[in-house]
């Protein structure tokens, strides 16, 4: 689980996230199966979600001004 918040984390910080409406799902790395209610969230940043019983989330970043 950790490697693929992880791996998200990383994938996040690499693009431009403000307006954005990140989409996706999370699986288990050992059996694929979806994860439950866990946390995924942008590093650095206040934004963040759950995921749903079927491992879905959706993320929306509202658009800001670079400072």
């Amino acid at each position: 689980m950790k490697s693929a918040l992880a791996v998200f984390g990383i994938l996040a910080l690499s693009f431009h996230i403000y307006g954005q409406d990140i989409k996706g799902t999370i699986l288990d790395s050992l059996n694929s199966t979806p994860l439950e209610y866990a946390s995924v969230g942008l590093v650095g940043t206040l934004y963040g979600c759950i995921t749903d019983q079927q491992g879905v989330f959706h993320l929306e970043v509202p658009e800001q001004e670079p400072e």
